[in-house]
């Protein structure tokens, strides 16, 4: 998965000011405020969020919008609002999986933030399809008064004190009018603020429509495993740089969930790691309306052995 060529470009004239290795410096405390959960606020970090993480960021969301587009018809997220929305990275990943999108309210409380993500669009080669309201504000302040189809918390709950995160997924909660996607780091600790979402939700009636195929106590909370995922993007050559990498993609690991107001219409299993392919046989591990399950499908059952050997981490399994 790659940038779109003119957001691609936009970021590199930006970061053409700099040196390379002043941007490396940046890249690494960058990583640092990452994954400790920090909020980014000196210039230099925005700077290098937009070539470490951004392209990362914009192909998680772009995955999970188009796995909300299986749960839902498309024609019913017409309104989104984005919370702690960065430098506008929902606006470029949601123009493909949801071309009815007709406005998009985004609240980012760095100002900076906002002029880079207004001078990113700027670039663009055709003007948004939707209409565009910036908000800097602090999302725990002031929430807008009407709902919103969507609301999207990526990479959010972190950069919240956890004392003051149930109620702010209260306040995302009302302003759903159909689906609330929350994205954190596939790190135990972005997993498990996902886990405490789902309990809080599900108390609220919220349904899942993803990854979890069922409503029960998650399996894989109190072990070593965790309920990740990961998305393989294509690294720009200012990207491979900064990073000091030699290869030409890297895997970004996730921890998400859809909610919804309604009832999921499917019934499936998730795949949750790379499926293991040994000589006539398949084996896979998934997360099933029973729990965790380890299946072998084997090479005699052409059907099921066919659609299975396509089958990638995170996928749904439907028999």
């Amino acid at each position: 998965m790659t940038l779109p060529n003119s957001l691609s470009s936009a970021i590199d004239a930006i970061a053409s000011s700099f040196r390379l290795k002043d941007l490396i410096l940046f890249s690494q405390e960058v990583t640092e405020k990452y994954r400790q959960g920090a909020s980014l606020s000196r210039a230099e970090h925005l700077l290098s969020y937009l070539i470490a993480r951004m392209p990362a960021t914009f192909a998680v969301q772009k995955k999970i919008f188009s796995e909300l587009t299986f749960h839902i018809n498309s024609k019913e997220i017409e309104t989104l609002l984005d919370v702690g929305a960065g430098p506008g990275t929902a606006l470029w990943a949601s123009e493909e999986a949801l071309p009815y999108l007709s406005h998009v309210t985004l609240l980012e409380r760095e100002k900076k933030f906002i002029a880079i993500a207004q001078q990113l669009l700027g670039a663009r080669e055709t003007s948004l399809p939707f209409s565009c309201e910036w908000k800097c504000q602090n999302i725990l302040e002031d929430l807008p008064i009407f709902p919103f189809d969507l609301v999207l918390a990526s990479y959010v709950l972190g950069e919240i004190p956890e004392e003051k995160r149930p109620f702010l997924i209260e306040e995302l909660w009302k302003k759903t009018r159909r689906c609330l996607v929350v994205i954190e780091p596939g790190t135990p600790e972005g997993f498990l603020r996902v886990k405490k979402t789902r309990d809080q939700l599900l108390l609220h009636g919220a349904s899942i429509f993803a990854p979890c195929p069922h409503a029960l106590e998650c399996p894989l909370v109190g072990g070593q495993a965790w309920c990740h995922f990961s998305v393989r993007l294509s690294r720009s050559a200012l990207h491979r740089r900064i990073k000091r990498a030699e290869l030409s993609f890297e895997d970004e690991k996730f921890s998400y969930m859809i909610f919804s107001k309604t009832p999921t219409p499917h019934r499936f299993s998730r795949v949750l790691h790379h499926p293991r392919k040994q000589s006539g046989r398949l084996g896979i591990v998934l997360c099933t309306e029973r729990g965790i399950e380890s299946k072998t499908i084997f090479k005699k059952e052409k059907e099921k052995y066919d659609l299975a050997k396509k089958l990638e981490w995170g996928d749904k399994l439907i028999f």
